[in-house]
């Protein structure tokens, strides 16, 4: 008797196990229900009931299996309190991933508002972002950083010879043509750069033979100032023979460098200061969108973080959903700003290793999803830039940073590329 009761409340304890492990993993839930409630109360009344059949059958009386009962009301109320423990532990887990999964799902919700009220930004500063373009194209597109070195010096060419200009002449012979006079005697008296520049551009748009058709690979803004300073060459050549002077200039040995030289052979100095001077004059039209852009991405960035690890999924994916809303012009200036600028090194940092810019696919073949190559300034040294900076896996052709970055870091990648 003793063996089978022992039997059978070995074989009920190990069935409520067993029903309780599986219905945990099945769903947590269910051990928190009404009806498992009900069947865990009914199976030990059950075996309670069992038990005293079996005592009430057997022919010794109460007092010979008082020590079984003990025991059996001893284990009973273990399996009891071992229970319980174990359903309280799990509510308790339970409770706390129901607050996780509320606050995450309310993390995710605050990111799409975050990224909506950019693109919003965005939308308004749209016409200052291709104005941004504009200017980094004139100072970077082909052969135009040379040629606004070039015109540069020959202003300051044009100031040394002043002592050799006729300017009385000027004065005597050009009054039918006070606008051309004002713009020259600019030149010559009041130090304007800015109209001996468009001479320049002139001269180079009639002359690109004699010119080695630079003329061709400057920027369409640059283009666009030969435009209406045709005439004002032809006024200055009359007046004071301008191409005398132009082509003395323009056979200098360090222009005729300058002239030969490709975008390609400047290095991190060189194109920092204007970088840092095209982006300040526009700072103030659309510094709001990248401080803004900025603390978006470095949202992400906290939650895809946790005690343990960085969810590199959640990060990808929301910083690409971000992406999406920006078109091409809006990636480079990001990729300028980030790179060559002391206000947007905080930027390049949150990006570091996050395939903003494409991933390893991608950029191993050269041929960037979201920019196109030929948008780029540089060419390949941004590419090798940013594969050594913002992908998130190495490849063969590089080696991606661990280090923070900093602007000695940007340096080296750029001019090693």
């Amino acid at each position: 008797m003793f063996i089978t009761i022992s039997l059978l409340l070995s074989l009920s304890i190990i069935l409520l196990v067993v029903f309780i492990g599986s219905s945990y993993k099945i769903n947590p839930m269910n051990l928190g229900s009404t009806w498992f409630i009900i069947f865990s109360v009914s199976f030990l009344l059950t075996v309670i009931l069992v038990l005293y059949f079996f005592l009430t059958e057997s022919e010794n009386s109460f007092e010979n299996f008082r020590y079984i009962l003990i025991s059996t009301t001893a284990i009973i109320a273990l399996v009891s309190l071992l229970i319980s423990s174990f359903l309280s532990r799990q509510t308790i887990k339970l409770h706390q991933n129901t607050q996780k999964m509320s606050k995450n799902n309310q993390d995710i919700s605050f990111v799409m508002d975050l990224i909506k009220n950019n693109y919003q930004l965005l939308k308004d500063k749209e016409n200052n972002i291709d104005n941004l373009i504009v200017s980094l194209d004139a100072a970077f597109i082909g052969k135009s950083f040379f040629f606004n070195e070039i015109a540069s010096r020959f202003h300051n060419f044009l100031k040394s010879r002043q002592s050799s200009f006729p300017i009385d002449a000027i004065q005597t012979g050009s009054r039918n043509d006070n606008k051309f006079f004002k713009r020259l005697e600019s030149i010559l008296l009041k130090d304007s750069e800015d109209d001996s520049y468009k001479l320049l551009v002139a001269y180079f748009s009639l002359n690109e033979e004699k010119t080695s058709y630079i003329f061709k690979l400057l920027s369409p803004s640059i283009q666009n100032k030969a435009s209406g300073n045709v005439t004002f060459l032809n006024f200055a050549q009359e007046k004071v023979n301008i191409e005398q002077y132009i082509e003395e200039f323009l056979s200098q040995s360090e222009i005729i460098d300058l002239m030969g030289r490709d975008i390609s052979t400047l290095n991190f100095e060189q194109i920092k200061p204007v970088m840092e001077r095209i982006f300040n004059e526009h700072y103030d039209q659309i510094g709001h969108f990248f401080r803004n852009s900025y603390r978006v991405v470095k949202f992400i960035n906290q939650l895809s973080k946790n005690e343990k690890n960085e969810d590199l999924n959640f990060r990808k994916t929301y910083l690409g959903i971000l992406r999406s809303y920006y078109s091409e012009s809006v990636l480079i200036a990001i990729y300028y700003n980030s790179i060559f600028t002391n206000k947007g090194l905080g930027y390049s940092q949150e990006l570091a290793c996050s395939d903003f810019f494409g991933d390893e696919t991608d950029l191993t073949n050269d041929d960037p999803i979201h920019v196109r190559k030929d948008q780029f300034y540089f060419g390949s040294k941004d590419l090798k830039t940013i594969k050594k900076l913002f992908i998130s896996v190495p490849n063969d052709s590089t080696e991606t940073t661990t280090n923070p970055i900093d602007i000695e870091s940007i340096k080296t990648a750029f001019d090693r590329a």
